[in-house]
């Protein structure tokens, strides 16, 4: 071999990248020969299928050859398993397979150039110039023929196959142990991760069940309790087996819980409460979107529900509460809120909600008439709310513990000090009181001004003499 080999290979075999060993040159010099031989034959007969078998035989065991020049050594990871947070093996061993891959790569690049020397020699004094006579002596060229040239070129390409297939079995090495070591740094949080979303397919889980058992028992205290015990098992059950799930995959997760939960606890408290408080309202269904809730100082229509906040759509309050009407403004309830305060919904047991009108009639009126009159009043303009809040009752009050149903339309009659009062209790939507009654206030006004026999009281003053008896109803009691 020529100067140039000759220094390659000595640098070769004294190169020392980690996990390879440089052996003596697996291309002997016999051959390289026989190669250039077969290559002499080829270029006087180019087509002969003898001599191109016998070129690709030859390359074939010559390849055999280089792949027993490198030899690997066993890795780290390999030879002893990383033991459980040790968090040293891993990273060694990904600086040394970093090492054997940039070796390699190194390796790779100066077989390259050395084929493509030979490519150039090839193409300047083998190409379309005629070639030299055989064994010009040229201080600028590698070989001394064409046969010895196109050999060389041969033995350079299946080096750097080999290299190639190496390196690319290396560099997969490489990624896997990349790989573990973000899957051993990032370990906690993808346990903790798997942990809730377990927890939350838990939780759909159980509303689900209790969904189905709350519809197939028809008995209001059996269904109470048995929902209530199904509830309380089964998050029994997941308590034990989350405890025992992490305290035995992470005997040191007392230490790591102690310090992240006195970090969060000086730090983001009220956004721990707030998280917290966003549970308790999805566990409990305390409110859901479009529910008219009440907490604190807070009133309004809930029209978006995150981590951290609840939408309100502010509602006016009369101090009698008679009136609820929307006030324009938005407000950005801390979900905290819930855990301080008290919660009142509005659409708990269903959508709708009672409302009360009264009246007062003279005591001359006809009150019996007029009773008929207001309940046939209730009946056309409230009736058709009556079934709706009756199902929406049913539905929704199947996993609470109550007795009677609500009542629908009702009239009560009372004696008060200017007549008769009729206090006129009805169902309406959520948020329509005034224009429900609106429309009962018309019609009444309308059907006893018909009536000659009803008339509204108000504030007067009877002055009786000596010689008029009073009204039989109130004539002074004999003892």
């Amino acid at each position: 071999m020529n100067k140039r080999f000759v220094l390659i290979g000595l640098f070769l075999a004294t190169a020392l990248l980690p996990g390879i060993t440089a052996a003596q040159d697996g291309v002997t010099a016999t051959d390289e020969a026989q190669l250039t031989s077969l290559y002499r034959s080829l270029l006087k007969a180019p087509q002969d299928p003898y001599i191109l078998k016998r070129i690709s035989e030859e390359r074939s065991q010559i390849r055999a050859a280089i792949e027993k020049e490198v030899r690997l050594t066993p890795r780290p990871s390999e030879e002893t398993p990383t033991p459980p947070g040790d968090g040293q093996v891993l990273p060694t061993a990904i600086d040394q397979q970093r090492a054997l891959v940039t070796g390699l790569e190194e390796r790779l690049k100066e077989r390259r150039v050395d084929r493509d020397l030979l490519l150039a020699e090839e193409e300047k004094y083998y190409g379309e110039t005629p070639p030299t006579d055989t064994g010009e002596t040229d201080d600028f060229r590698l070989t001394k023929s064409h046969e010895e040239l196109l050999a060389k070129v041969a033995i350079a390409e299946e080096r750097i196959a080999v290299l190639e297939s190496v390196l690319s079995l290396e560099q997969e090495r490489l990624s896997k142990l990349t790989r573990d070591q973000w899957i051993a740094q990032f370990g906690d949080i993808i346990a903790i991760l798997t942990y809730i979303a377990t927890f939350i397919g838990i939780i759909v889980g159980e509303r689900l069940i209790r969904s189905i058992l709350a519809h197939r028992i028809m008995q209001p205290q059996k269904r109470y309790v048995a929902t209530k015990i199904f509830t309380t098992i089964t998050y029994m059950i997941v308590l034990i087996w989350l405890l025992t799930t992490v305290f035995s995959k992470n005997p040191n997760i007392l230490t790591s819980l102690a310090i992240v939960g006195a970090g969060l606890a000086v730090a983001l408290q009220d956004v721990v409460k707030d998280i917290v408080g966003w549970i308790m309202v999805l566990q409990k269904r305390l409110y859901i979107l479009g529910d008219r809730i009440s907490v604190g100082s807070y009133t309004g229509d809930v029209v978006d529900l995150s981590l951290f906040r609840t939408t309100l759509l502010e509602v006016h309050t009369s101090p009698t509460a008679a009136v609820q009407e929307r006030t324009g403004r938005t407000l950005y309830m801390p979900n905290a809120a819930v855990l301080t305060n008290d919660v009142i919904s509005f659409n708990r047991t269903s959508d709708f909600l009672k409302s009360e009108l009264k009246f007062v009639l003279t005591l001359e009126s006809n009150w019996e008439k007029a009773e008929k009159i207001l309940r046939a009043i209730l009946t056309e303009i409230t009736g058709k709310h009556i079934e709706a809040a009756r199902d929406q009752y049913n539905s929704r009050t199947k996993t609470l513990f109550i007795q009677h149903d609500p009542l629908g339309s009702t009239l009560y009659t009372d004696i008060v000090g200017d007549g008769i009062e009729m206090t006129l209790r009805f169902t309406i939507p959520i948020g329509m009181r005034r224009e429900v009654g609106s429309e009962i206030v018309r019609e009444v006004l309308k059907r006893f001004s018909l009536e000659s026999d009803i008339g509204l009281a108000y504030r007067t003053s009877m002055v009786y003499n000596t010689e008029h008896k009073p009204p039989p109803l109130f004539r002074e009691r004999k003892t």
